[in-house]
């Protein structure tokens, strides 16, 4: 914005940026939470057992295991019928593991 002042262009309004990036956190949250779980249970049942590090095994399921319980309870996510699927799925697997 001072760059715009100094040029004496019409400062730009950040504040729709902000609120559409909050809007659209939940949708963020879902897909790259689902994307992470899938490549780290692959890794894990998959990959040489004696690389696993437990503690960032743990690390990384509680941080799934929260995300999504989080993603669960968000209204725009529950009020969609394909995405509260997804959530509720993956959640159930995370849940397993």
């Amino acid at each position: 914005n001072s760059k715009e002042r100094m040029m004496k262009l019409k400062v730009t309004d950040y504040l729709k940026v902000k609120q559409l990036s909050k809007r659209f956190q939940p949708y963020d949250d879902l897909w790259s939470t689902t994307h992470s779980w899938k490549v780290c249970k692959s890794a894990w049942y998959c990959g040489p057992f004696m690389k696993l590090d437990p503690d960032v095994v743990a690390e990384k399921h509680q941080k799934f295991e929260k995300t999504m319980k989080k993603c669960t309870k968000v209204k725009i996510i529950k009020e969609n019928d394909g995405l509260s699927e997804i959530a509720s799925t993956i959640q159930a697997e995370i849940k397993q593991f």
